[in-house]
Order: structure tokens, then C-alpha cells, then sequence
């Protein structure tokens, strides 16, 4: 070892003897945290990110600042954006969707990075880290779908509007981020795992017989990314008796329905990507993890779409506000994805319907002979 190997070895101790001590030190180390975002080397800050433990159990708060000032990119100052729009500048920005990857999160998974041990220890913080996350990518994805010089095209998003009880919320993205949640998708890794552990989280946020409606709520209200849905509608297909009623504003939602297909077929793909993926022992650990979570009861490979949700009227345990949700969502479907889901067809009566005959009736008054 050479002696700037030793030193470099010196220095790490250090390091990890000041993170560890912010049960007795708390102000001394978020002194610390704040004076290397500023005038800490790459080792410096990439350390302290890997080692949340000890900084999450104790000063949350000041972790999560710190992460959010080391990860989030600052957008360009608009004087700069003419001068550099046509540099690497510009364009590393857009690749990134201004995220900084200093956490190593490939493959992407919920055990990577600080996500699910925050919303573990305080789910105020680690929801904030994660929304904030994702909250950044998903706008500058819509800066760069507006870029002329990225796409050599004017693109304009148009945003999802779900009715949640509050009111219409806007979200963002299409079918590529809405699978952000997904290890096998193309999002910023660290955005994947943050949302795959969030994921996780929520599951164990239902099984433990929080209210899924107002869960599902709270976190859609502080996001604006459509990925987030996406989560939210994967654990009602994953606990559908629980979370019906909490996904109805989802599953309202013509737009979701088609983001669903091509998250249902991208999944089917999943395996494919990581066959080379069997070089080392760090990484057969992380596939082993989630070749758990994939193979485990709440699978959330094995949820199918929301034509799969078991939607079913006995003992009157529809109330007014699904049946009329489902008089509003159901006109649009093809009727092709009517047939084929038993639940619905058997919801609305038409189990002998075929795509080739007409409607006896519409919807909404099969809906109220069959629910009066």
C-alpha cells in the first residue's frame, strides 16, 4: 500500500468515526455535512451518503438536506441556457434528468441506497427524499421532451389528471417513466430504487392496516410524477380487498389503463436484461433480493392489470361512489377488455356479451338495475 494509499485509508476512518458519532455530537456533525456539500470532495460526500445509518437514526433531517443539495442538479441560469443549449452541459443535464448518480444503485432495487431504511425510521423524511427525487427527474423529463436541440422536434406533455377526493391532481410522465418502479426500466437508477422501496413500504404500510385511501392520498398529492400512481395502483392490485375503494380514482382514469398494458408487457420482458449479470458476489446478492421479492407472495411482477382487479358486487359491498366510478370509467374500455375480465362482465351482466354483438344497454343503467 502506498503512502497515499494510507492516507486515503486515514481519512475514511475519520470520516466514519465523525458519522458515528451523531447520537453525542449531533450539531458538530450536521456542521460538518453542510461544510462538505460545499467543500467536500467526491470521496468525501459519496461516504457520507453510503453510510446513512448512523445519520438517519439521528439527524434525519439534516441527511436528507444534505442529499437533496449533493443529488438534485441545479437547473441552468436562463442567461446560460442559449450560450450552452448546444454542449454536453445541457444535454448531461438532460440524460441525467438532473439527477447526480453518487449513490451506486445498479441494478436498480429496494434495497439500495438509504430509501427503505428511511421510510422505516421516519417516513416523513424518507418520503421527502424520494418525492423530492422524483419530483426533480419528472420535470426536467418534461424540459426535455420540450427541447427542440435533444429531440430535434417540439414536443409538448400533456398532463394525467386523476379526481382525487381533494380535488383534479396533475401528473406527469408516459409509459417510460411511469415504469420508473420498475428495476428493469430506463429511469435514473437512484430514482428507480427510491420509488421501488417506496413500493415496498406501501405494502408494508397495508399489511400492518393503515388506511390505503388516505395513504394513498397523502403520497399522491405531494408527487407529481405518474410513476407514483403506478405504485400506488400495483399495491391494489396486489391487496385488492384492502385498497378497491383507494384505487378508484386510479382506475377511473382512461390514461392509466393504457400505461398499465405497457407495464404489464414490459414486465413480461423483465428477466432478459439481467442474464449477463452473474459476475460478481455484491451483484448476485442484489439479484438474489429481488429474485425474492419477485418470487414472493406480493409479487409485484404477478398482479396483472387493472382488468384484473376483482371487482365483484356481493352483499352490497359497493357503495355509491364505486358504482358510479365505475360507470364513469368503463364507457371508454374496448370491448374486448370487457369480455375478457370475468369481473367485469360479470359486474355489469354481460357475461354472454361478445365483441361482435351491441350493447343491450349502457353501462350505467345495467349499474343501476343490478345495484338498486
Amino acid at each position: 500500500m502506498t503512502s497515499f494509499d494510507e492516507l486515503q485509508a486515514y481519512q475514511k476512518r475519520l470520516r466514519t468515526t465523525i458519522f458515528h458519532s451523531a447520537d453525542v455530537l449531533p450539531k458538530q456533525v450536521e456542521t460538518y455535512l453542510r461544510e462538505i456539500v460545499v467543500h467536500g470532495s467526491y470521496r468525501e460526500i459519496e461516504q457520507a451518503l453510503e453510510m446513512y445509518r448512523p445519520l438517519v437514526d439521528h439527524l434525519a433531517t439534516a441527511y436528507v438536506d444534505f442529499a437533496l443539495e449533493v443529488l438534485v442538479k441545479k437547473p441552468l441560469h436562463n442567461d446560460q441556457q442559449d450560450i450552452t443549449r448546444r454542449l454536453s452541459m445541457l444535454r448531461t443535464y438532460h440524460d441525467n434528468l438532473g439527477i447526480r448518480e453518487r449513490i451506486r444503485c445498479f441494478p436498480p432495487s429496494h434495497i439500495q441506497g438509504p430509501f427503505l431504511y428511511l421510510l422505516r425510521r421516519g417516513e416523513q423524511e424518507g418520503l421527502r427524499l424520494i418525492q423530492s427525487l422524483t419530483n426533480t427527474a419528472v420535470e426536467v423529463w418534461q424540459e426535455r421532451e420540450r427541447d427542440f436541440y435533444f429531440h430535434e422536434s417540439i414536443r409538448s406533455p400533456l398532463p394525467i389528471i386523476l379526481t382525487l377526493p381533494t380535488g383534479p391532481h396533475k401528473l406527469w410522465g408516459d409509459e417510460r417513466v411511469y415504469c420508473w418502479y420498475r428495476s428493469s426500466s430506463h429511469g435514473p437508477d437512484i430514482v428507480v430504487s427510491a420509488l421501488m422501496a417506496l413500493e415496498v413500504w406501501l405494502e408494508d404500510q397495508v399489511i400492518a392496516g393503515r388506511n390505503p385511501q388516505e395513504l394513498f392520498e397523502h403520497i399522491l398529492l405531494e408527487s407529481n410524477c405518474i410513476a407514483v400512481a403506478g405504485i400506488c395502483l400495483s399495491i391494489a392490485l396486489g391487496f385488492p380487498k384492502q385498497c378497491l375503494a383507494a384505487a378508484l380514482p386510479l382506475i377511473a382514469s382512461p390514461a392509466m389503463w393504457r400505461l398499465e398494458v405497457a407495464r404489464a408487457e414490459q414486465d413480461r420482458q423483465r428477466h432478459s436484461i439481467y442474464s449477463y449479470l452473474n459476475t460478481s458476489s455484491p451483484m448476485k446478492l442484489l439479484m438474489s433480493a429481488i429474485s425474492v421479492r419477485n418470487g414472493s407472495a406480493h409479487c409485484p411482477f404477478s398482479r396483472g392489470t387493472t382488468s384484473s382487479l376483482p371487482i365483484t358486487p356481493s352483499r352490497r359491498r359497493l357503495s355509491k361512489q364505486v358504482l358510479t366510478s365505475l360507470s364513469t370509467y368503463l364507457f371508454f374500455l374496448k370491448k374486448s377488455e370487457i369480455i375478457q375480465n370475468s369481473s367485469l362482465s360479470s359486474v355489469i351482466g354481460w357475461n354472454t356479451y361478445r365483441s361482435t354483438e351491441t350493447a343491450p344497454t349502457t353501462i350505467s343503467s345495467r349499474l343501476a338495475t343490478r345495484f338498486r
